[in-house]
């Protein structure tokens, strides 16, 4: 989800009365065939701490991603592939399949549906794999997700029920499959003083659980992840005014407290703030390592606005027993 103006302005006031002059907006790129993805690794600082609560995480290395190809940026939503590459989804209605570092990218650009469709079958939200590896996408302003099995079949659409009556503009911000196979979407919340909405299916041809989740205030959700264990991580993101800029939250939900019309929550293991080249967080994808722990993967929407960049992180992890 782009951050409304309103709020963006919020944040970037100061940055912006700092460098006068600066265009807000990017000059549309220029059109090329070439589909290219750069990484140029950001030196982090070492005194840098993100853990929370005694959580056992820690910010490891973090990239800003260029390209020259005309529908890059604005990154919604990000994903595990069961092999092991990273898929985004952004709000320009592309999909960009990558190799995470230190592999080389090799890019993968496609447009979802095709530009003529109407805009809000195009915004595209979130990205998840379900357990038998069909890759499914949501859309921002509609109660429809699209999915397929393989990448040389059509997308799919099917409708969201109970649903309907999310704002318009307002869909499915986050959406993941449970380690059952359960899939669970929360709204895009327009207000960071209430809970947002959600529903969890075990099938889309029946109604869903309603229930609604809870950040710490002053935040929303932007995306989520399931752990091998079955637990959750969702992502959160802030505003900050003094100085300006973006904070990120990271907390650890368990699926088994959701129950019928009552407020989900978890707690908080990570908070990411400058000086870590943190932006307007939107994606968060999990993937195991050799040792045990867990490559906590964080992307960036940059709005398309001069001032900010799109930023992926890669986080260590170590869960605590669960229960």
């Amino acid at each position: 989800m782009a951050v409304s103006r309103s709020r963006l302005g919020a944040a970037l006031l100061l940055a912006l009365a700092a460098a006068p002059g600066q265009c807000i907006r990017h000059e549309p790129p220029p059109s090329n065939d070439r589909v290219g993805l750069e990484l140029a690794e950001i030196p982090l600082d070492p005194a840098v701490a993100v853990a929370r609560g005694g959580a056992d995480i820690a910010l490891e290395q973090a990239w800003e991603i260029t390209s020259p190809f005309t529908g890059f940026g604005s990154l919604s939503g990000l994903a595990v592939q069961r092999s092991g590459r990273l898929v985004a989804v952004s709000d320009q209605g592309m999909r960009i399949g990558f190799a995470p570092p230190p592999a080389r990218p090799d890019p993968v650009f496609e447009a979802v549906s095709d530009k003529q469709v109407v805009k809000n079958l195009r915004d595209l939200e979130a990205v998840a794999i379900d357990p038998a590896g069909r890759e499914w996408v949501a859309f921002e302003g509609a109660d429809k997700l699209a999915w397929r099995a393989t990448a040389r079949e059509p997308w799919r659409y099917v409708e969201t029920p109970g649903t309907a009556d999310w704002p318009a503009n307002g869909g499915a911000e986050t959406m993941i499959f449970l380690t059952g196979g359960e899939l669970l979407l929360v709204e895009e919340a327009t207000d960071a003083h209430r809970a947002a909405r959600a529903v969890l299916y075990s099938d889309l041809a029946a109604a869903p659980l309603r229930f609604s989740l809870r950040p710490p205030l002053g935040y929303r959700t932007t995306d989520a992840a399931t752990l091998p264990d079955g637990r959750v991580l969702i992502l959160l993101r802030g505003l900050r005014v003094m100085p300006p800029g973006f904070l990120a939250k990271i907390v650890l939900a368990d699926p088994e407290a959701i129950r019928e019309g009552a407020v989900w929550s978890g707690v908080e293991i990570a908070r990411i703030a400058a000086p870590a080249p943190v932006d307007n967080m939107e994606g968060i994808a999990v993937a195991p390592r050799p040792d045990g722990a867990l490559d906590v993967w964080l992307v960036s929407d940059d709005n398309g606005v001069q001032l900010q960049r799109t930023v992926l992180m890669r986080l260590r992890y170590r869960p605590p027993p669960r229960g």
